[in-house]
């Protein structure tokens, strides 16, 4: 790996000594990681301690395994197949593999002429894997092309827009959906967005074959950063939203495109209000029929139903401290959500109940859970 620039998260000796550590703590992770030949475990990345980790945790909220990570991290993904991928926080320059929950750490080197921005999904098959990045040279969104079982790099294809940040797959496995949040960075800049003048976010529709463009949705707010998305069994796509425009006005922040078509998912009045403009996570339920959104920033996770499968009906928001990772639980209307002050919860929609998962998950030095929570159970 090529000497990182001060302006990303590590030095190489620095990574490789983390990814050392994270090695050495993954293989002695205690006779609890037998256990995850079980169904029923998600995953997180979290803070403790002054360090990142990625926490495998069961039903019960019981932690089974950590691995410590080089940086901070973001997104998680899993394959059909049980393999489990991590990526490094933008503009990042690792990710973390495992090809089941109980294997060594794989960890891929990325290019710093293409650093990763957020996300990565597996193909249907698990032979591939796909991550967000920004090509640096062109100013233009990339989409990573990877070996999924050795890690190697083997393509890039133009994402078709600026930013890309969240990817994920077609229900039917032929295609990629990608969030072009619009807005553009460079390393050299760190964070800093330098285009929002001039924002122009869309959501395309990839063929896997090629990486050639089949379709794309804009909008026609430029300044509404298209950033999560979420796919159901209908293939319909659930996108959360931060809008980067003036303070004072208040956007609609989640939209969900079906049959070729973009609906805004409205919800009550205050709730747009509390949600800050701010929508940091999204998920549907294992049925397909409930969607979550929450907003960290807002303190909010708002829960939508859609009736006959199609038509989206506001259903309850639920006023959680910090609350952004979610994730569907074993039934339907079930969502598990996770918190950066260390809490787990697990919400049913269908009876309105909030209940804790926290008791096994925290400890004396609390978890300060991350944005996100893997999508769907570990196999």
């Amino acid at each position: 790996m090529s000497p990182v620039d001060l302006t990303l998260p590590n030095s190489r000796r620095h990574f490789m000594r983390q990814v050392g550590i994270g090695m050495l703590f993954a293989l002695n992770s205690g006779p609890s990681v037998a256990k995850l030949n079980d169904k029923g475990y998600w995953a997180g990345t979290a803070k403790q301690g002054g360090f990142y980790w990625l926490i495998i945790f069961d039903a019960q909220g019981q932690v089974q395994r950590q691995i410590k990570l080089p940086s901070r991290g973001h997104g998680l993904q899993q394959s059909t197949k049980g393999q489990l991928v991590v990526c490094g926080r933008r503009p990042g320059v690792w990710m973390l593999l495992l090809q089941n929950s109980l294997a060594k750490p794989q960890w891929l080197e990325v290019t710093l002429s293409s650093p990763l921005s957020g996300h990565c999904c597996f193909s249907s098959n698990g032979e591939r894997l796909y991550s967000a990045e920004n090509n640096i040279q062109l100013a233009q969104g990339g989409i990573g092309v990877w070996d999924a079982h050795s890690g190697l790099r083997l393509n890039q294809w133009l994402s078709q827009g600026i930013g890309p940040h969240e990817v994920q797959l077609s229900h039917d496995g032929t295609h990629l959906w990608v969030a072009n949040g619009g807005i553009l960075t460079q390393p050299k800049h760190g964070r800093e967005k330098l285009n929002l003048a001039t924002m122009a976010p869309n959501i395309s529709y990839l063929r896997l074959s090629d990486g050639a463009l089949t379709q794309q949705y804009s909008i026609n707010e430029s300044q509404l950063s298209l950033r999560h998305i979420a796919v159901n069994s209908r293939n319909q796509v659930a996108v959360a939203c931060q809008y980067q425009g003036p303070a004072h006005v208040r956007k609609t922040l989640l939209l969900l495109i079906h049959g070729g078509h973009i609906n805004y998912l409205s919800c009550d009045p205050k709730t747009t209000l509390d949600l800050n403009n701010y929508l940091g996570s999204v998920a549907f339920d294992i049925s397909g029929e409930w969607l979550s959104a929450s907003s960290p920033r807002g303190h909010r996770v708002v829960i939508w139903r859609l009736a006959q499968g199609v038509e989206p009906i506001y259903h309850h928001t639920l006023a959680i401290t910090d609350a952004c990772g979610l994730s569907a639980s074993n039934g339907p209307g079930g969502f598990i959500i996770s918190t950066g002050t260390g809490h787990i919860y697990h919400y049913a929609a269908i009876t309105k109940t909030l209940s804790s998962m926290e008791a096994g998950a925290r400890s004396a030095n609390d978890f300060s859970w991350d944005n996100h929570l893997l999508p769907k159970q570990l196999c």
